[in-house]
Order: structure tokens, then sequence, then C-alpha cells
């Protein structure tokens, strides 16, 4: 069986440090649950440095591919 996976939008910069920061990301990743942590794509890289974990992925909300293909 796959295992669960949670899928979080944060793209304020506080919100993730206090997010990551919390017990809840803990727990989660304790139990073996995957943590997807959607963000803005300029901080991706930065957060993805200061709170590098197993189970826990950091993606791009590829904000201007989707704004483009909302024109067409």
């Amino acid at each position: 069986m796959p295992p669960k996976r949670i899928f979080i939008s944060a793209d304020h910069g506080l919100a993730i440090v206090y997010f990551l920061q919390s017990d809840v990301v803990k727990t989660l990743l304790d139990q073996g649950i995957e943590v997807v942590l959607l963000t803005d794509d300029a901080l991706k890289e930065q957060v993805m440095s200061w709170f590098q974990r197993p189970g826990l992925i950091i993606e791009g909300l590829r904000l201007a591919q989707a704004r483009a293909y909302e024109k067409t």
C-alpha cells in the first residue's frame, strides 16, 4: 500500500516557517505520512535548505504557468 500523503498550500514566508516548525509536521512524518508543501516558486529552494527531512516534499505552486494557461 502506498504511503498516505497530505498536501499543504502555503505561500507566505512566516506561515510556512511556523507550520514547518510545529509539531503537526513532525507528528505526520513520524507516522509515515508524506507531507507535500506547495509554496511560491521563489521560496522553494530556501525552504528546502531550511527544512529538509525525509517524507517532506516541497514543490512550487507554478503560479506563472497557471496564469498563462488561464489566458489560453
